[in-house]
């Protein structure tokens, strides 16, 4: 559902006033003529109309907030859908036992206990896996650290009796993928250092930058080289940038756009040539 700008309402009302034949033969306007051609800006058919749109425009407004709530809600709430896997994932509890309940047929805690609750970053992704529908489910727990073995095994049980029946999973929990990166940075000479540093402070745009970035990739989301680009281009002192190769643990990634098996990044190695933008 797309919603109309006031003006746009205000515009298609005064549209459909122009083009009424009953207002034409009562008027006597030439239809071919815009609204500022033949009303005055301090018209009654300008108020009218004014008044109208606005009316329109509320009412709109209200619709379409409601539309969005409750798109939002079964986006949420539907049991089975991308958001309620992560909803589910973020609510396991480390040591507890699921209680079968004959009566909503459902498993679920008998206490809920926001102590137990190690997974702190979840994230699923529907994939095609040897010809099979899979649920890929992220999880990892405080400071993206994986969960271990018998933790994951806990959770691998959890999801599975929460899920519906049929569906396929792939757990993972993984330590953030290695990035390495290479890079020419022209600078400006009269804000950084030859090194980087900022001369004001000592601190290095570029490289708090990339962390920026890489931190605010969505979980088990992907690495675009052009959104990269554009976050070290804004960093204060740089000219221009060129980004050379990147690897991901140690493999040259040549894609415009990748996703990494853990669904986090770490810079491990930044290797920046930065040169003065006013140099020969």
């Amino acid at each position: 559902m797309i919603q109309k700008t006031f003006n746009e309402v205000l515009a298609a009302t005064r549209q459909a006033f122009i083009d009424n034949m009953t207002l034409q033969s009562y008027y006597g306007y030439d239809s071919s003529l815009s609204w500022d051609e033949i009303f005055s800006k301090s018209s009654f058919e300008g108020a009218l109309t004014y008044v109208f749109s606005f009316c329109v425009f509320v009412f709109q407004s209200d619709v379409y907030d409601k539309a969005n709530e409750i798109t939002a809600t079964i986006a949420t709430e539907h049991e089975f859908s991308i958001p309620w896997y992560r909803d589910v994932a973020l609510a396991f509890q480390l040591g507890d036992e699921l209680v079968y309940n004959e009566t909503t047929y459902k498993h679920n805690y008998a206490v809920v206990d926001a102590s137990k609750q190690i997974v702190k970053y979840s994230q699923v992704r529907r994939k095609l896996i040897a010809g099979v529908t899979t649920l890929q489910v992220f999880a990892t727990k405080e400071s993206k650290a994986a969960l271990t073995t018998d933790e994951l095994a806990a959770f691998n049980g959890y999801m599975t009796a929460k899920g519906a029946a049929g569906d396929h999973f792939q757990f993972i929990s993984l330590a953030p993928d290695n990035l390495t990166m290479n890079m020419t940075v022209y600078y400006d000479p009269q804000i950084l250092k030859s090194t980087g540093e900022k001369l004001s402070d000592g601190t290095k745009p570029v490289e708090l930058a990339i962390a920026y970035y890489l931190n605010n990739i969505k979980y088990a989301g992907a690495f675009n080289r052009t959104k990269q680009t554009d976050a070290i281009q804004a960093a204060t002192g740089v000219i221009d940038i060129v980004l050379g190769d990147v690897l991901l643990n140690g493999d040259l990634n040549v894609n415009r756009e990748f996703e990494s098996a853990s669904g986090f990044y770490n810079a491990q190695t930044i290797n920046v040539t930065y040169t003065a933008a006013n140099a020969n």
